[in-house]
């Protein structure tokens, strides 16, 4: 976690004495009888950092002789990139609590940032204090690796293995390892097994493409490229004492990162008072503007979040992530034209930005202009092949344009970079199911509904396929009756789920109330699907697919 704007004064080794003693008294405070503490100048910093941190400096004078309050001062120190006040402070903390790791280890991670050498035997002792959890562990090997001590690197992931069987980022250490050595098998077993237990690990496939590469295997190379493209992020290790002392961090950037953190689990509501916190310190950061606009688009207020694009946009009018964001809301609101502006001025600023020539193809695709929606997608996943959302809406034209083949084999990419991503799944089993394979499309819902088992959308299209297949041994109508009743529930005014719930009736004989329900939604289609399916009900004959499914489903909605 970073503060804003902070001078700290480095003094180096081996100058003349009076300088030294100089630099003693810019870094510490020193009260007649009392402990040395650490100083900083506040006066630049945000007004709640040097708040905090002079809470936690008053509360070293009040007890000198307390590790838990040396500690703290060290962390917030720490948490914002003050790290020699925060070294200093850990020294204090593990003289008055020696048989703590966690000050050792917090002030190897410290050190780190500017002396790996010199963290090693901060890592050492706090490891021979005998710490919990796996990180410590990873973050030493981390170290090792970089210094070139493969083999203290190697044991320390085996004995972050050993903490925690699961850790991806170990597997991925010892892959690293593997491939320095030249063994790129080995090192591919170790990364589909860490990709296996945490597949948006992202470093890993960049590791494996490697890997690959050096077996001869350009396929599979290019296929985790392409999974590298999709899961750029940085990620590490779960570090409860590292995200401990992180969360002492209070200015705008750090509540910031909260908020992003907040934001990628889908706690939307939280990450928005995170965003306006920070902008509250700091009203001028365009980004926060934009991450504010995100929270607000995932709680469904696209107004608010249009709003806040806006706002950003008069403080950063090149900012192509905010160009961008304001011209997919406008897109949302209907409003075309002014969606397409914004576009095209991100793409002006920046040519190679692929979710605007992605979002140009959304546009096109509003305004039933297919080929040309196929070929912005095309062109966005050319710039991007990890650009989900334009591969799935790709698959979607080329399946309305008549190219099933083409467009199952693009869902099929999508769910090698997601595999639970549910769009493609169901777009997969519905176009499955408008072929004649009814036995795949069923196959392909039930693993859906393994994933996301409340997906309305995938529970009616199940339902549908049980009540209506042409094929008696894929019919099954007490279990169509059971996710059609639940559907049905969740939307008993809907059409679609009318005609799913009736289909599932006459499936089981009920064909009194299939003829009820029909006679609310068929009125005034005299010849179309609905009108045929009444008639067939009303002769006691259930309903049968021929080669395309006859509803549309809803899209994803919680259940009710």
């Amino acid at each position: 976690m970073s503060a804003t704007s902070h001078k700290t004064v480095f003094m180096w080794l081996g100058v003349a004495a009076v300088i030294v003693l100089l630099a003693a008294a810019a870094f510490y405070l020193t009260d007649r009888g009392g402990p040395l503490i650490p100083q900083v100048d506040l006066s630049t910093m945000e007004p709640q950092v040097a708040g905090r941190i002079r809470e936690y400096r008053a509360a070293v004078a009040s007890d000198p002789d307390s590790a838990k309050a040396w500690a703290r001062l060290a962390q917030v120190f720490h948490a914002h990139d003050l790290f020699t006040q925060a070294i200093e402070a850990y020294d204090k903390a593990m003289q008055l609590a020696p048989g703590d790791w966690r000050w050792p280890y917090l002030a190897a991670l410290a050190t780190a940032k500017s002396d790996p050498q010199a963290a090693l035997p901060l890592f050492r002792h706090a490891i021979e204090l005998k710490p919990t959890g796996a990180a410590i562990h990873i973050n030493f090997g981390d170290i090792l690796i970089r210094l070139g001590e493969q083999g203290g690197a190697e044991q320390a992931y085996q004995q972050a293995l050993s903490a925690d069987p699961e850790s991806s980022h170990a597997l991925y250490g010892l892959a690293q390892l593997a491939l320095l050595s030249g063994d790129a098998e080995q090192a591919v077993t170790l990364l589909q097994r860490a990709k296996k237990l945490s597949p948006r690990h992202g470093e890993i496939y960049g590791l494996l493409a490697q890997a690959y590469q050096r077996l001869g295997n350009d396929d599979a190379a290019r296929r985790e490229s392409l999974l590298a493209k999709a899961w750029p992020d940085t990620t590490r290790a779960p570090d409860p004492v590292a995200q401990a002392m992180e969360s002492l961090a209070v200015s705008a950037q750090s509540i910031a990162l909260r908020g992003v953190s907040l934001a990628k689990r889908g706690e939307f509501a939280e990450a928005e008072k995170a965003f306006r916190a920070a902008l509250e310190s700091n009203p001028g950061s365009a980004r926060y503007y934009a991450n504010l606009g995100g929270a607000l688009a995932g709680q469904g207020r696209a107004d608010e979040a249009l709003a806040a694009y806006l706002k950003g946009l008069q403080i950063d009018s090149s900012d192509v992530d905010l160009l961008n964001n304001a011209g997919f809301t406008y897109l949302q609101l209907g409003r075309f034209d002014e969606a397409e502006q914004h576009l095209r001025k991100a793409l002006e600023i920046d040519p190679g930005f692929a979710p605007a020539v992605g979002n140009l193809g959304m546009i096109a695709e509003q305004r039933q202009e297919s080929a040309q929606a196929i070929d912005y997608f095309e062109k966005a996943l050319q710039l991007n092949p990890g650009l989900l959302f334009a591969r799935n809406a790709l698959a979607a034209q080329l399946a309305r344009s008549g190219d099933p083949a083409a467009a199952i084999g693009q869902w099929r990419a999508v769910l090698e970079i997601n595999p639970n991503e549910l769009s493609a799944i169901y777009g997969i089993a519905m176009t499955q199911s408008g072929q004649g394979e009814h036995a795949e499309a069923i196959a392909s819902l039930r693993r859906g509904l393994e994933i996301a088992p409340n997906s309305s959308r995938l529970v009616a299209a199940l339902a549908w396929e049980l009540a209506t297949s042409p094929d008696d041994e894929l019919r099954n109508g007490a279990e169509a009756m059971q996710l059609a009743q639940r559907v049905y529930r969740a939307y008993p005014k809907q059409p679609q789920m009318i005609d799913i719930m009736a289909a599932a009736l006459a499936e089981t004989g009920d064909f009194e109330n299939a003829v009820k329900l029909m006679q609310r939604i068929a009125a005034g289609d005299n010849a179309g699907p609905l009108a045929m399916r009444l008639k067939a009900y009303r002769q006691e004959k259930p309903w049968r697919q021929l080669r395309t499914a006859a509803v549309k489903v809803p899209v994803e909605a919680p259940e009710q």
